[in-house]
């Protein structure tokens, strides 16, 4: 079946990217310490950092993007105190570094390069805002990329919505993008069953505790009526928590406000004056950058 809103069969600056920011940002930095070990990180980071915007957003052909941030606090805290409790210290000096190093992208950076659809909501995470502007323009047919690798996003991939895997960087043309059908093949189950796969099973990352010994492929058998009966009895005994758990990774959380997607005012000499004075002098010499930043994809 053809997917009609992949790039290739839309037009240019129709898609829409939207960027799981913190998630891409940890990978680009990832990627800096590996590759460039022993120079300057901050300078490392820019480069990887833009290497991940241009490989999604050139094969995408667009420079319509939204970088999407989660907040410090969380509203699902609050429902479920253990919720990413695993996740709240942050001893080590170099980890905080990298932490500070995502806040000035986002604060200082994005803003100076003229990026306006730069969200961060308090008590939401980046996945709330991706799949509110899912929501927003599903019904409008806009051809919509997920940058991320956060699989609780699946539960938003349909006709128009796709996802691309921020653990990509270059190879262009290797890019397979994970789909409704996609999905469909790997787990038997729809973007719609999604939700209920995850609070059957847990979610590790988030510390949410799912049924014991059950994982996602056991808790896709169940949602297909192919699980055995041990699976089924177990599954069906924990309903009422899993109902409870359903609301933490149903997407967007409740109470997640309404967007607007806004046009950027791209600086493309600010971008060049960035590069030069972190010493990211490799961008300035791509010309991608200058056809991006005027538009151009």
């Amino acid at each position: 079946m053809t997917q009609t809103f992949f790039p290739e069969n839309v037009a240019p600056n129709a898609t829409k990217l939207l960027v799981d920011s913190k998630n891409v940002a940890y990978h680009a930095y990832s990627w800096a310490l590996r590759a460039y070990d022993g120079e300057d990180v901050q300078a490392a980071y820019f480069v990887c950092f833009w290497a991940k915007i241009k490989f999604a957003a050139r094969r995408c052909r667009t420079t319509r993007i939204a970088f999407c941030w989660d907040s410090d606090n969380s509203l699902r805290s609050k429902l479920y105190p253990a919720y990413k409790a695993h996740r709240k210290v942050v001893d080590d000096p170099e980890r905080a570094e990298m932490y500070k190093t995502f806040d000035h992208t986002r604060d200082v950076v994005l803003p100076a390069l003229g990026f306006k659809n730069n969200y961060l909501l308090d008590g939401f995470e980046a996945d709330d805002i991706i799949a509110k502007l899912v929501e927003q323009n599903k019904d409008k047919r806009v051809p919509l990329a997920i940058y991320s690798t956060d699989s609780d996003l699946y539960q938003l991939l349909g006709n128009n919505v796709y996802m691309i895997n921020a653990r990509m960087a270059s190879d262009y043309g290797r890019l397979k993008p994970f789909t409704a059908a996609s999905m469909r093949e790997k787990y038997g189950v729809t973007p719609a069953d999604w939700p209920m796969v995850k609070a059957i099973a847990g979610c590790n990352s988030d510390n949410i505790p799912g049924v014991r010994g059950i994982g996602e492929k056991i808790a896709s058998a169940y949602i297909r009526g192919e699980a055995k009966p041990m699976a089924v009895a177990r599954i069906e005994a924990s309903m009422d928590t899993i109902k409870e758990t359903l609301r933490l990774v149903k997407l967007p959380f409740e109470g997640t406000p309404d967007l607007e997607f806004v046009p950027d005012a791209l600086n493309y000499d600010a971008f060049m004056r960035m590069s030069a004075e972190i010493g990211a002098i490799s961008l300035s010499d791509d010309g991608y950058w200058k056809r991006f930043f005027n538009g151009e994809v």
